[in-house]
């Protein structure tokens, strides 16, 4: 466990360290639960906590890099990072609303021992 804790702070930390751009603005991110196809074996409760940055790379676009970690459908809890790309749909002075598409990793400690 204290493995899988070090490698969540390393994607925290390198996530902090990467945003150099001027206008990077901090998030967190809260993963609820996920849906199975009906007959699955796989645990639907796949919660996670995740920090992140965002930054404009112009107009209405942005760029996202983000790390945490999540109880994943194996009953286990691993680490994972993405980045993408997101487009700004709707915005108030509080809160905004992003669509966009990521790439990502996550550890699944069981299932790589398997692999």
């Amino acid at each position: 466990m204290k493995s899988l804790l070090k490698i969540a702070i390393s994607c925290v930390l390198l996530i902090t360290a990467s945003a150099a751009a001027a206008e990077s603005q901090r998030h967190v991110t809260i993963i609820g639960p996920s849906k199975h196809p009906a007959g699955s074996t796989l645990h639907d409760e796949t919660i996670g906590l995740a920090y992140g940055k965002t930054w404009s790379n112009g107009g209405r676009n942005e760029c996202m890099l983000e790390g945490g970690v999540f109880h994943n459908s194996y009953l286990e809890t691993g680490p994972y990072a993405v980045a993408g790309c997101l487009r700004k749909v709707a915005e108030t002075p509080v809160a905004g609303l992003l669509l966009g598409a990521s790439l990502g990793a996550a550890y699944y400690p069981t299932l790589s021992k398997k692999l």
